[in-house]
Protein backbone atom coordinates (compact mmCIF):
# COMPACT_ATOMS: atom_id res chain seq x y z
CA UNK A 1 0.00 0.00 0.00
CA UNK A 2 1.39 3.05 -0.79
CA UNK A 3 0.89 6.51 -2.36
CA UNK A 4 0.25 6.39 -6.24
CA UNK A 5 0.89 10.20 -6.79
CA UNK A 6 2.01 13.33 -4.42
CA UNK A 7 3.89 10.90 -2.45
CA UNK A 8 5.48 13.43 -0.18
CA UNK A 9 1.96 14.87 0.63
CA UNK A 10 0.96 11.89 2.42
CA UNK A 11 0.88 10.03 6.11
CA UNK A 12 -0.05 6.72 7.16
CA UNK A 13 -0.12 5.21 10.35
CA UNK A 14 -0.85 2.08 11.27
CA UNK A 15 -2.16 0.79 15.13
CA UNK A 16 -4.67 -1.01 17.13
CA UNK A 17 -5.73 -3.00 13.97
CA UNK A 18 -5.90 -0.18 11.56
CA UNK A 19 -3.63 1.19 8.85
CA UNK A 20 -4.56 4.35 6.88
CA UNK A 21 -3.42 7.12 4.86
CA UNK A 22 -4.30 10.47 4.15
CA UNK A 23 -2.72 13.84 3.60
CA UNK A 24 0.03 15.44 6.08
CA UNK A 25 -2.07 16.56 9.01
CA UNK A 26 0.11 19.53 8.42
CA UNK A 27 -0.99 20.84 5.14
CA UNK A 28 -3.04 24.32 5.71
CA UNK A 29 -4.72 24.20 2.33
CA UNK A 30 -6.15 21.73 -0.50
CA UNK A 31 -6.68 23.11 -3.93
CA UNK A 32 -10.16 22.72 -4.91
CA UNK A 33 -10.21 19.78 -7.14
CA UNK A 34 -6.73 18.27 -5.90
CA UNK A 35 -7.05 14.45 -5.35
CA UNK A 36 -4.58 11.63 -4.02
CA UNK A 37 -4.23 8.35 -5.51
CA UNK A 38 -3.03 5.55 -3.89
CA UNK A 39 -2.09 1.45 -4.91
CA UNK A 40 -2.40 -1.56 -3.35
CA UNK A 41 0.09 -4.33 -4.88
CA UNK A 42 0.91 -8.10 -4.30
CA UNK A 43 2.89 -11.05 -5.41
CA UNK A 44 4.18 -13.60 -4.78
CA UNK A 45 7.57 -13.29 -2.13
CA UNK A 46 8.95 -10.28 -1.23
CA UNK A 47 10.88 -9.65 -4.76
CA UNK A 48 8.20 -10.67 -7.06
CA UNK A 49 5.75 -8.08 -4.81
CA UNK A 50 8.04 -5.18 -5.52
CA UNK A 51 8.50 -5.83 -8.73
CA UNK A 52 4.65 -5.67 -9.06
CA UNK A 53 4.67 -2.49 -7.50
CA UNK A 54 7.25 -1.23 -9.42
CA UNK A 55 5.37 -1.71 -12.50
CA UNK A 56 2.23 -0.40 -11.57
CA UNK A 57 3.76 2.87 -10.52
CA UNK A 58 5.80 3.19 -13.95
CA UNK A 59 2.86 2.23 -15.67
CA UNK A 60 1.01 4.75 -14.16
CA UNK A 61 3.75 7.64 -14.56
CA UNK A 62 4.49 6.39 -18.40
CA UNK A 63 8.16 5.71 -17.59
CA UNK A 64 10.38 3.21 -18.51
CA UNK A 65 12.12 0.85 -15.95
CA UNK A 66 15.54 2.30 -15.74
CA UNK A 67 18.78 0.07 -16.14
CA UNK A 68 19.39 -1.57 -12.27
CA UNK A 69 22.44 0.15 -12.63
CA UNK A 70 22.56 3.52 -14.03
CA UNK A 71 21.74 5.61 -11.23
CA UNK A 72 25.12 6.59 -9.75
CA UNK A 73 23.79 5.91 -6.19
CA UNK A 74 23.67 2.25 -6.76
CA UNK A 75 26.03 1.70 -9.63
CA UNK A 76 29.24 2.88 -8.02
CA UNK A 77 31.23 2.85 -4.47
CA UNK A 78 29.89 5.94 -2.29
CA UNK A 79 30.21 7.01 1.32
CA UNK A 80 27.75 6.87 3.69
CA UNK A 81 27.07 8.55 7.02
CA UNK A 82 23.19 7.03 7.58
CA UNK A 83 22.94 5.31 10.83
CA UNK A 84 25.66 2.87 11.23
CA UNK A 85 28.14 4.46 8.96
CA UNK A 86 31.63 4.95 10.87
CA UNK A 87 31.36 8.59 11.29
CA UNK A 88 27.51 9.03 12.26
CA UNK A 89 26.71 11.86 14.62
CA UNK A 90 30.55 11.55 15.40
CA UNK A 91 33.93 12.77 13.71
CA UNK A 92 35.52 11.16 16.50
CA UNK A 93 37.68 14.22 17.31
CA UNK A 94 36.65 17.71 17.66
CA UNK A 95 36.83 18.79 14.04
CA UNK A 96 34.03 19.72 11.70
CA UNK A 97 32.62 17.04 9.10
CA UNK A 98 34.40 20.37 6.50
CA UNK A 99 37.63 19.12 7.86
CA UNK A 100 37.50 15.53 8.49
CA UNK A 101 35.39 14.10 4.89
CA UNK A 102 38.14 15.33 2.71
CA UNK A 103 40.65 13.39 4.55
CA UNK A 104 38.38 10.64 4.28
CA UNK A 105 38.08 10.59 0.47
CA UNK A 106 42.45 10.51 0.37
CA UNK A 107 42.78 7.87 1.98
CA UNK A 108 39.72 6.06 -0.07
CA UNK A 109 41.90 7.10 -3.19
CA UNK A 110 45.10 6.39 -1.86
CA UNK A 111 44.05 2.50 -1.18
CA UNK A 112 42.51 2.30 -4.83
CA UNK A 113 38.81 2.23 -3.60
CA UNK A 114 37.38 5.94 -5.41
CA UNK A 115 34.26 6.44 -4.55
CA UNK A 116 32.03 8.59 -6.71
CA UNK A 117 28.86 9.89 -4.41
CA UNK A 118 28.33 10.89 -0.83
CA UNK A 119 25.47 10.37 1.12
CA UNK A 120 24.84 13.29 3.71
CA UNK A 121 22.29 12.22 6.50
CA UNK A 122 19.20 14.49 6.84
CA UNK A 123 20.89 15.18 10.68
CA UNK A 124 23.54 17.59 8.56
CA UNK A 125 20.44 19.81 8.08
CA UNK A 126 18.24 21.72 9.89
CA UNK A 127 15.30 20.00 11.52
CA UNK A 128 11.85 21.19 13.05
CA UNK A 129 12.27 19.32 16.11
CA UNK A 130 15.19 17.66 18.54
CA UNK A 131 17.43 15.01 17.80
CA UNK A 132 17.97 12.57 20.69
CA UNK A 133 21.53 11.54 21.10
CA UNK A 134 22.33 8.98 18.10
CA UNK A 135 19.90 10.31 16.28
CA UNK A 136 16.38 10.27 15.84
CA UNK A 137 13.40 12.87 16.32
CA UNK A 138 12.83 15.94 13.72
CA UNK A 139 12.32 16.33 9.81
CA UNK A 140 14.06 18.46 7.89
CA UNK A 141 12.83 22.00 7.14
CA UNK A 142 15.38 22.53 4.08
CA UNK A 143 18.66 20.88 2.37
CA UNK A 144 20.90 23.73 3.16
CA UNK A 145 24.07 22.16 5.40
CA UNK A 146 24.21 23.12 9.27
CA UNK A 147 27.05 25.71 9.48
CA UNK A 148 27.72 23.44 12.78
CA UNK A 149 28.64 21.00 10.08
CA UNK A 150 30.35 22.55 7.04
CA UNK A 151 30.92 25.96 8.20
CA UNK A 152 32.52 27.19 4.69
CA UNK A 153 29.28 25.26 2.85
CA UNK A 154 29.59 22.36 0.56
CA UNK A 155 31.29 23.06 -2.05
Amino acid sequence: FSPLNYPKAQHMFSGDGLVGSGIKGTVDLIPAGWRQLFILSAGRGINDGMMAWGDHMLKFSGKPRAGMYADEVVGTIGFWTDNGGFYHYDTGTNETYEEVLPRVKAYHESIGVPFRHWQFDSWFYPKDGGVAPGGGGGAVVNWTALPSVFPHEIG
